[in-house]
């Protein structure tokens, strides 16, 4: 198990702000593939560390869940243990919620077992693809639903987040996903806990697994344009984006990801924009000051930066929290 080395930079209020409660651990997924045991372990010595203000939630399974009773201990000493459950696979729509109710079965036997040790916080799910097919009406009923069956199960406070494919068509889809996810949100006056999201995999083992960056400036320019709320999922252990010969292609950074998030939400940025921001691999077009984000000259306050990482840029997903560090810290920023 790695040990923390923090360094003793002074982190500056606006990085803090962008990066703070950012990195949803999930070390249990490809590529890293640990042991339940490996990584609830890791999970926990990682909250020790100095950078523990980026680390988010534990990413796990519903048949993980189970497994969990013999970290009771662990998760009292790190009350409350921040979890994120994955609930669905993409099924169609006729047998999701059937799929989807023995699973908050299982999140209620497991909250039942520990108590206020443990909050599950959010839920990610696979929109089923027949839905893409319908409407907006036939969307926001579908979130209508899953919230119905999340308050029979006392989950209404949990934040849920459904995947869309970016893929060919997803020009079509994506604005049709996020304008049924706005007027639900809208409908169930949800400003808070219990909101709907969308969910965007924006890497993997494979290069054809990494979306375009003009398809990432999509995701961002529509949710922020809907008022959504979006997180991101695979391919983002590094700030910067770089072409890595390993996989094949160029990688996203979480930087660049989040930063472009800000600035189509402060400055207005357009797709183009947002591209540009995607695909800089320079360390020097950013910076972080006491009171801003600076990219190549353009300024996001503080104030702008907490309000887009609460309201749109919610966090990534990452089979590592040790890589994201360790190149924060390679650039000086940490």
């Amino acid at each position: 198990m790695a040990d923390s080395q923090t360094s003793s930079k002074v982190v500056t209020p606006s990085l803090e702000l962008l990066l703070s409660d950012i990195i949803d651990y999930a070390g249990t997924f490809p590529p890293a593939v640990l042991s339940l045991d490996t990584a609830v372990e890791l999970y926990c010595a990682y909250l020790g560390w100095g950078e523990a203000w980026m680390l988010g939630r534990f990413v796990c399974l519903p048949a993980h869940l189970g497994a969990f009773d013999e970290y009771h201990d662990l998760f009292e000493k790190n009350a409350p243990f921040r979890v994120s459950v994955l609930v669905g696979d993409g099924r169609p729509a006729n047998t999701f919620f059937e799929y989807l109710e023995r699973h908050l079965d299982a999140i209620d036997a497991f909250r039942e077992r520990h108590r206020e040790s443990v909050y599950v916080e959010t839920l990610e799910m696979s929109l089923p693809g027949d839905l893409l097919s319908t409407d907006v009406i036939t969307i926001d009923r579908f979130a209508r639903d899953v919230d119905a069956l999340l308050r029979r199960h006392n989950l209404q406070h949990v934040d849920f987040f459904l995947e869309v494919t970016l893929d060919e068509n997803v020009r079509q889809t994506l604005p049709m996903v996020a304008g049924a996810v706005s007027a639900f949100n809208r409908e169930q006056k949800r400003d808070g806990p219990g909101r709907a999201g969308i969910k965007m995999r924006t890497g993997g083992t494979r290069a054809e697994a990494f979306p375009s960056p003009q398809s990432v400036a999509f995701v961002i320019s529509t949710c922020c344009a809907a008022g959504v709320r979006f997180k991101a999922t695979a391919g983002l252990h590094h700030p910067l984006r770089h072409y890595r010969a390993s996989i094949g292609t160029s990688m996203h950074g979480f930087l660049n990801v989040f930063a472009a998030s800000v600035f189509a939400s402060v400055n207005s940025a357009d797709e183009d924009q947002l591209v540009a921001i995607l695909t800089d691999e320079a360390p020097s077009s950013f910076s972080f000051t006491d009171d801003a984000l600076i990219w190549q000259g353009k300024r996001a306050g503080t104030e702008s930066i907490a309000r887009v990482r609460r309201d749109l840029a919610v966090s990534f997903g990452s089979c590592s929290f040790e890589e994201p560090v360790q190149d924060l810290r390679q650039l000086g920023l940490i």
